[in-house]
């Protein structure tokens, strides 16, 4: 379709759309309904009010209401959860003071866990957090979680090489990373790419000792204890052009508990301060205090696992770990109430972290399942998608607005060719104002 015929286009399509969708028009054949996804994909089914619900009342709910109150309307959960998650793992992560004797001996890894969970020798309770999130969805608003682990000294920074992340995680072991642009480290021709295989290897053991590039042979690169939490931003395009199914397999991905919102509304920053920077910081040092153990039952999260297993739930390497690690991380922030005690992890507070696991399971897969094809059509899904987004914000605009403010290194006939497959599926509009081409989203 030539860039003169957009408009004659538009009209025939439409035309054609409301012929099929007449009342009058019979189908040749009747269709089968397919199944509902409630049906053959119950977590599916699992909503943001399901979620809601299950946090209520609990410190972890308050802190995610909190970091939601930074614009007008409020952050939506997809966004606040992951980060609350993550905020409450950092707390919950830090080594405990040593005794003069463990002083001498210097125990590493989960032994110096002021606080740990135990399964299979002992996990701490550090959250990776991925918002998968459009560009102006409001996800930076505030920065309250840096604020928040800036006062105790446990900000490792907002991205970094390999080298540069072992310094610092030499110092803050525990700390939290908050990664403004996650592409850098998914993007294989990035120098920030390398520190994936090492983060995934500081989670597997919670400790570290890396032959890494140095200037000086006399600094070592290792740490005894070594829990970082992460949160991580990245828009949908970007982790549909950078991501392969090598990093998903190899464990990096599958660390993260993802989260996607695509909430086009226009969020605007609260007037004034941060209201509930007090209040939040309160709760961070309430999880600060919790040290012990706690020992899950034999079988937790069973039902969740049948539910997965029963309906051939893909991506078990995923599902599995939310159930075995993050399961039990979400239980213990669940049912930490601001006491001295060690958390009581009741029937109901498992149940409730079954919620966040068929939901965060969920988040996940339809993400992973829209990522399927080949590294050419997730690219061009991107640039699709890419410049959808830039419409959308502009509201209404021209082909030279186009070209001039949102080229993306494209030519004239690299744009006309994307808009014009944009339009084909219906995802934009065209129609003529005075003697111009105007373009909107239609979705």
């Amino acid at each position: 379709m030539k860039a003169i015929e957009m408009i004659e286009g538009q009209i025939d399509r439409d035309a054609a759309r409301k012929a099929q969708e007449s009342p009058s028009s019979s189908p040749t054949q009747t269709e089968t309904p397919s199944e509902p996804a409630e049906t053959t994909k119950p977590w599916r089914a699992v909503t943001e009010d399901d979620v809601s619900q299950a946090i209520a009342g609990t410190l972890l709910g308050r802190m995610s209401d909190l970091l939601a109150e930074v614009t007008e309307p409020k952050l939506p959960l997809p966004i606040t959860l992951p980060k609350a998650l993550a905020l409450c793992g950092c707390a919950l992560s830090q080594a405990r003071e040593l005794n003069p004797v463990e002083s001498a001996t210097a125990p590493w890894g989960i032994s110096r866990a002021r606080f740990r969970i135990n399964t299979a020798g002992g996990q701490a309770c550090n959250i990776w957090s991925l918002i998968v999130a459009p560009s102006g969805t409001g996800k930076d608003i505030g920065n309250m979680p840096d604020a928040i682990v800036r006062a105790h000294q446990l900000c490792a920074g907002s991205s970094g090489s390999a080298e540069g992340l072992a310094d610092v995680l030499k110092e803050r072991g525990a700390g939290m990373l908050t990664i403004g642009e996650f592409g850098p480290f998914l993007d294989k021709t990035s120098w920030q790419s390398k520190a994936a295989f090492f983060l995934t290897d500081a989670w597997s053991r919670g400790w570290f000792q890396v032959n890494l590039s140095q200037r000086s042979s006399d600094i070592r690169r290792e740490s005894a204890f070594c829990y970082p939490s992460i949160i991580a931003n990245i828009q949908p395009h970007t982790l549909r052009m950078f991501y392969n199914e090598i990093q998903l397999g190899s464990g990096f991905l599958a660390r993260f508990l993802l989260s996607y919102c695509g909430n086009m509304t226009l969020l605007r920053p609260r007037p004034g301060g941060l209201a509930g920077m007090e209040a939040a910081q309160q709760i961070f040092n309430r999880f600060l205090k919790v040290s012990g153990h706690v020992e899950p039952p034999s079988n937790y999260l069973g039902d969740v696992v049948d539910e997965f297993n029963k309906h051939g739930a893909r991506y078990p390497h995923i599902f599995g770990r939310l159930v075995n690690e993050y399961g039990p991380r979400f239980a213990v922030m669940l049912a930490v109430d601001g006491g001295d005690e060690v958390p009581v992890l009741t029937d109901d507070i498992w149940r409730r972290a079954g919620v966040l696991v068929r939901w965060f399971f969920a988040q996940a897969e339809r993400l992973f399942d829209d990522l399927s094809g080949t590294e050419y059509e997730r690219r061009r899904e991107a640039r699709l998608e890419s410049f959808l987004d830039f419409i959308r914000r502009k509201g209404t605009c021209t082909l030279t607005q186009i070209a001039h403010q949102y080229s993306k290194n494209t030519n004239k006939e690299e744009r006309k060719e994307i808009l014009d497959e944009l339009l084909d599926r219906g995802r934009i509009r065209v129609f003529s104002e005075d003697g111009k081409q105007i373009i909107r989203a239609s979705c």
